[in-house]
């Protein structure tokens, strides 16, 4: 079994140059893939030489977190590894993921699994929990515009800055609550807002629910053939969520979800602590949480941050190479 890697990276690329040696000393034939968004930091060929073929594909936008532009810079990857690679199975990783159990297990996991797409979700309806349920649709039944910055806040004290973005909460919290038909949503701080309307024809139905789900997905070719088939077949289906929020937890596992032919295994393969899911990032790891780590069944974790804290790399790289 064949198991590719692809890797989506935005920040200079010492940390990347890391995980990628130790995915290839793990897995010396693996097929790996970079896409890297050059808006957000350079990069070059040199930058990703591990002693071994590592492919490098960049971004044509900007890729920011909440917009289409991260689907956009998945779906090309896949595209390209799907014309020019052989693989089995694909494993989405970013540069801030690291292996925490050793990858020769993966492929007899992946085989055992019985299915053809790993996707940790759930279709949004079924969601038992109304404050999460309400605002997964607004991200998907809504179709939105990005609202202009004001181009202040970078000028003003931080008290201000922060008296102001409560100012500006409260004022779409009312907008919001006085009607359902337009909806103002809020990013985390220093991300802005968006403002929408509730679309009038929907992609979602009762035989193909709309779903949220990890953005984390492995999948094997079976499934990249389905999702390319689907973005053929349907354009549609792609430019309206092209103005949603947040698409990446909903574009890619509901086509899959909802495709009869597609066996999808409801788990996931990485290990994310989320302490404040207000934020919109996981935890950080570091040392201290290496027994954590350890013990946990998934074979990678999210995230690591080697400026903040190279030695749990160092103890995870032990932890891996253990026979």
């Amino acid at each position: 079994m064949q198991v590719a890697y692809l890797v989506l990276s935005h920040r200079p690329p010492s940390q990347l140059r890391r995980l990628l040696s130790t995915l290839r000393a793990q897995d010396p034939l693996a097929p790996l893939v970079v896409h890297h968004d050059r808006f957000s930091s350079a990069i070059s060929d040199a930058d990703v030489d591990i002693g071994g073929q590592v492919e490098l594909l960049t971004s044509d936008h900007p890729i920011r977190w909440g917009d289409f532009s991260l689907v956009d810079a998945y779906w090309r990857s896949l595209r390209w590894m799907n014309e020019h690679l052989e693989f089995d199975w694909v494993v989405l990783l970013s540069a801030q993921d690291y292996p925490i159990k050793p990858l020769s297990g993966l492929s007899g996991m992946l085989e055992s699994a019985n299915g053809d797409a790993i996707v940790s979700g759930r279709r949004i309806e079924e969601i038992p929990e109304l404050d999460q349920r309400s605002d997964l649709r607004f991200r998907y039944y809504y179709q939105y515009l990005e609202l202009p910055e004001l181009g202040i806040s970078g000028h003003l004290p931080a008290s201000v800055r922060t008296a102001f973005r409560s100012g500006a909460n409260f004022g779409a919290d009312v907008v919001n609550r006085l009607q359902s038909g337009a909806h103002i949503y809020k990013f985390p701080p220093g991300m802005g807002f968006r403002v929408g309307r509730r679309s009038r024809t929907i992609p979602f139905g009762p035989d193909a629910p709309c779903w949220h789900a990890s953005f984390w997905a492995t999948l094997n070719r079976v499934s990249v053939d389905a999702v390319m088939r689907r973005l053929r077949d349907d354009p549609a289906y792609a430019r309206y969520y092209r103005s949603t929020v947040v698409p990446d937890e909903s574009v890619t596992a509901t086509i899959l979800c909802n495709d009869p032919d597609i066996r999808i295994v409801n788990a996931e393969i990485h290990h994310v602590r989320w302490s404040n899911a207000i934020s919109g990032h996981p935890d950080t790891f570091g040392a201290d949480d290496l027994a954590e780590l350890a013990a946990s069944p998934k074979f990678f974790a999210r995230k690591f941050d080697i400026g903040h804290d190279a030695v749990i790399l160092e103890r995870l790289d032990d932890l891996i190479a253990r026979p």
